[in-house]
C-alpha cells in the first residue's frame, strides 16, 4: 500500500484496465489516473467484501 498524491481531496478510487493496475481517482473538480507496477485483484461482481 502507498499514497498517490493528488492536488485536491479525493472522493472515490476504482482500479481498472486489463490488469487492474490503474487507479482512477475522482475528486471534486478533476479526474486522475496513473499506472502502477502492482497488478490488482478483480472482485466478482456477485461477491461481497463484507461477510
Amino acid at each position: 500500500m502507498g499514497l498517490i498524491p493528488v492536488p485536491e481531496h479525493s472522493a472515490n478510487v476504482y482500479f481498472g484496465r486489463e490488469n487492474f493496475n490503474t487507479p482512477f481517482i475522482t475528486a471534486r473538480k478533476s479526474f486522475y489516473s496513473v499506472k502502477v507496477k502492482v497488478i490488482g485483484m478483480r472482485q466478482d461482481i456477485n461477491s461481497s467484501w463484507v461477510q
